[in-house]
């Protein structure tokens, strides 16, 4: 929903200029298939063996449309596998490589870093709805808070921003909650990642590889329901358009109507997502994708803590007003992707994408309490936002031999153009001392004047990046992998504070981050150690323009990491990693500017500690995750006594997870599964005062499954015990519980 006389932006230019070329390319393959099919057969049989010893180059005397068994074997063996992101599919609940890390698609012993693959199997058997239900698996991710702030959380003490997302390597900046349905597997990068992506936060970067048309025929529909009115309907269709194979087709899309274990909370929530892939030639290939979110639901921003107690209050308890509060979001995302092999050794990949992304929030929440234990000061707080941010991305990857080394080279640029439209507004509730323990809804709620408002009617912000990579084979056993990255950044921002403009801001940052590892394999593929040190570099956003009170900076990053993996079985790997980061230029709102908040970077963290994970098949009917992460993370910034050497806020001392899944029965007709686990989170404080801590839980979770034929069936149980635990907050006034016993079910048909 946005507010009168703002700006939207469904005409962006970008966006509509890929969508051109997309729909223009369609149109072109279209005719060109008819026209090929007007034309008699006069293309000669090549021998299979011929075939195969041909290299993937076009031919001399110009290009030809490949022939359906041609366009098969290439499509199974050649670019589909070898595309942008396009790991080999996971075994299970562990993948053998990852690509996020490098760019590469290269196996985890050669890569001297943590990359956290969240797999399909493990998406499925846990029935994963959103990122904040997928960080269980992840060693040393927490969630932030509810469902109000997005898919941000806290990784290896720090915090990654939802802003600072990827997908498919493209930034991807909403606020709204990302849906899965169009998610073929989530990679998640400990540790800088600006050598290759600029903007990001030292601690790590999420990247969401969407699914992507394959060599396959096949529809699948899946219908989900469970507690608290929960139901939900997927559907996953892959197929060929024309007979020859050359263009493919996918299409996800699912809807949600869900209740919630909250008082008056609800969620709807639709996306569809199709895409095309054209086999262009034997040696190149154009992906097109498309997705559309809507989200819309009931706003919820915790209850407070009464008397320094987080579990005063039943979970179920809103604190809110249910005839204002709401959360709207829209999400439109196009990208356009073209790839090249020139030779087996060289390849290149060229993409495009535009998102758009509209986001309103209107939210009631405690303010400040008053001197009766459970009487409170409520505000108003409205946020409106439009945003769009497109980017081009080139990337040339080869391999040579260089000085009697083997060298795996990338060179790459990437251009990003974002714009955005933010304002907000808080006020206080009409009554002065709201009864948390007997909450009483009005309709509609009263208001007094705003205590604050302001808005950031023009943010613009261009950003050039250009990087270099090269992974060096010393020998088997040796390799080293550098990097470095130079970003140019420029910013312009307009702002108003109750309709008053302040001083246009104008700003350029320049920045080189680097990135250097090294990988010992003393057993190749079976056991290695690494260290590797990177830096990032994070420019400010349009958040810190709206209450900034002087020029900001961009916040710097640094990060030393070292570790072992080792495979302990055939399937099954270990890999243990310590790790010490830093961030300077810490974001830091100063509420001693009341009534005008002020957005200072004073703040300095650091965070250190240690890792474990244990991943992947113990036997062929039992598949295992299981982690544990000690995180010792500090405020350090003597500018700011009231926080200084304070622990970061939701970051537990300790925490860990186990999941398991054993197959009583496993044949080529059927399969009956069970799934068993835990998840116990140390305590934490619950602000950054730490005057209210959060209680640790340990929290049992099962599930069973069946698979006959082309029907899948499964139950996933959270909460088994029906525990009343806090799972994060904002603060003490701001406090988010966990869901009691939680039942899902999900029964599937592929066609």
């Amino acid at each position: 929903m946005a507010m009168p006389g703002r700006t939207h932006f469904l005409l962006n230019f970008p966006c509509f200029a890929c969508l051109i070329v997309a729909l223009w390319t369609l149109a072109s393959v279209v005719q060109a298939q008819q026209n090929a099919s007007d034309e008699p057969e006069s293309v000669p049989t090549v021998p299979e063996t011929v075939v195969e010893a041909t290299p993937l180059a076009p031919s001399p005397a110009g290009p030809t449309r490949p022939s359906t068994d041609q366009v098969s074997d290439w499509l199974s063996m050649s670019l589909l596998e070898r595309s942008v992101f396009r790991s080999p599919a996971a075994d299970g609940y562990r993948a053998e490589s990852s690509a996020t890390g490098t760019l590469l698609d290269l196996p985890e012993f050669q890569q001297p870093l943590t990359v956290d693959v969240l797999a399909p199997a493990t998406v499925r058997d846990q029935q994963i709805l959103n990122v904040r239900e997928s960080l269980r698996n992840i060693p040393s991710a927490i969630s932030v808070g509810d469902d109000q702030f997005g898919d941000r959380f806290y990784l290896r003490g720090l915090e990654v921003r939802t802003r600072d997302f990827r997908r498919n390597g493209f930034l991807d900046p909403t606020y709204n909650q990302r849906d899965f349905a169009n998610i073929e597997r989530v990679e998640f990068l400990k540790g800088p990642a600006s050598v290759l992506y600029g903007s990001a936060a030292p601690s790590g970067t999420v990247n969401f590889i969407t699914k992507k048309p394959i060599d396959d025929q096949f529809s699948r529909f899946d219908f989900q329901f469970g507690s608290f009115g929960l139901t939900r309907y997927t559907l996953d269709s892959n197929g060929y358009v024309t007979d020859g194979g050359a263009l493919l087709y996918r299409i996800n899309g699912a809807y949600e109507d869900a209740g919630s274990f909250r008082d008056f909370g609800h969620t709807e929530r639709h996306v569809l997502a199709p895409s095309l892939r054209w086999v262009v030639g034997e040696s190149t290939m154009l992906t097109w994708e498309v997705e559309v979110l809507g989200d819309r639901r009931g706003g919820t921003s915790g209850y407070p803590a009464i008397g320094g107690d987080v579990l005063a209050l039943p979970s179920s308890r809103f604190v809110g007003e249910p005839a204002s509060d709401f959360r709207d979001g829209n999400d439109y995302r196009t990208s356009l992707v073209l790839e090249h092999r020139f030779d087996s050794d060289w390849s290149l990949s060229v993409g495009a994408f535009t998102g758009i992304y509209d986001f309103a929030q209107s939210q009631t929440a405690c303010f400040f309490p008053t001197p009766a234990p459970t009487h409170f000061v409520r505000d108003r707080e409205f946020v409106d936002d439009q945003e769009s941010s497109t980017s081009l991305i080139v990337n040339l990857t080869g391999d040579m031999c260089l000085g009697g080394f083997q060298h795996r080279l990338l060179f790459g640029t990437e251009q990003v153009y974002f714009n955005s439209d933010s304002a907000f507004s808080q006020a206080l509730m009409s009554e002065l001392a709201y009864d948390v323990s007997n909450p009483i809804h009005v309709n509609p709620p009263t208001v007094f004047p705003p205590l604050f408002a302001a808005s950031v009617p023009v943010f613009r912000q261009v950003r050039h990046g250009y990087y270099l990579q090269d992974l060096l084979e010393l020998s088997e056993q040796w390799q080293v992998l550098g990097g470095v990255r130079l970003d140019d950044i420029d910013f312009d921002a307009e702002r108003a504070v109750f309709g008053f403009p302040f001083p246009r801001i104008q700003q350029r940052f320049e920045r080189v981050s680097p990135r250097v590892g090294l990988v010992y394999q003393p057993l190749p593929d079976v056991l290695a150690a690494y260290f590797s040190y990177s830096r990032s570099f994070n420019p400010p956003t349009g958040q810190g323009i709206l209450f900034a009170s002087q020029p900001l900076k961009a916040e710097l990053g640094a990060s030393y990491e070292a570790g072992i993996k080792a495979r302990l079985l055939d399937q099954l790997v270990l890999h243990a990693a310590g790790f010490h980061v830093t961030r300077s230029n810490a974001p830091f709102l100063d509420t001693g500017a009341f009534p005008m908040p002020l957005f200072l970077q004073v703040g300095e963290e650091r965070a250190q500690g240690a890792e474990v994970e244990l991943l992947g098949e113990v036997t062929e009917r039992l598949d295992l995750v299981a982690n544990y992460a000690y995180t010792d993370t500090r405020l350090t910034d003597p500018s700011t006594p009231l926080i200084f050497g304070q622990r970061q806020r939701n970051v537990p001392w300790n925490q860990a997870s186990v999941w398991s899944r054993y197959d009583l029965w496993c044949d080529e007709c059927q399969t009956l599964g069970a799934g068993l686990g835990l998840v116990w989170v140390d305590e934490r404080t619950a602000n950054l005062a730490a005057t209210v801590n959060l209680p640790s839980y340990t929290r049992w979770d099962a599930g069973l499954y069946y698979r006959r034929g082309r029907l899948n069936a499964t139950v996933y149980v959270e909460n088994v015990f029906d525990l009343h635990y806090v799972a994060s907050s904002s603060n003490e006034l701001r406090v988010y519980p966990g869901s009691p016993l939680d039942v899902r079910a999900q029964v599937g048909w592929t066609f």
